[in-house]
């Protein structure tokens, strides 16, 4: 793990974030905070990692490490590639340090507004019918909603 110089990053903003997409034992945050202490950052003070892995065990393992390290972090239990999460673990320096609130006001975080925002319209009717919105075109459908495996399209 390289950390070169990054106190100017950290008097810039008032902490760095890191994302870890597939976090297995938590070996890389362990030696990112490793490499921040090195350069005489507090990393349990100007560092908060958010992580992710499928596995159960790779969860219960990366919290135990970063709990016992102090570590600030989000632990999600979930699939990085489908972007779906089954469980959240944040560890006591997370709580402890308010870091929901940190996060929360943190301008990285916010979502970027949508461009142009859908608009809804009326189909045509005929005498007699009521009328109904069409379908939203794919790229305006919810996220969240479940496909049949035989209906996902991978390109």
């Amino acid at each position: 793990m390289l950390v070169h110089d990054d106190k100017h990053l950290v008097e810039a903003q008032e902490f760095l974030r890191a994302h870890e997409p597939c976090i297995g034992s938590g070996a890389m945050v362990i030696a990112l905070a490793q490499a921040l202490r090195e350069e005489e950052i507090n990393y349990q003070q100007k560092l908060h990692v958010t992580a992710m892995d499928i596995d159960p065990l790779c969860v219960h393992m990366a919290y135990v490490q970063c709990t016992l390290l102090h570590i600030p972090a989000l632990i999600l239990r979930g699939d990085t590639l489908r972007g779906e999460v089954y469980s959240q673990w944040r560890t006591f320096a997370h709580t402890l340090g308010f870091w929901d609130a940190k996060l929360g006001r943190d301008h990285r975080a916010r979502p970027v507004p949508e461009k142009d925002p859908p608009v809804a319209y009326a189909a045509p009717t005929t005498a007699g019918q009521t009328p109904s919105l069409p379908a939203a075109p794919p790229s305006q459908r919810s996220r969240h909603t479940k496909t049949p495996p035989s209906q996902l399209t991978l390109f």
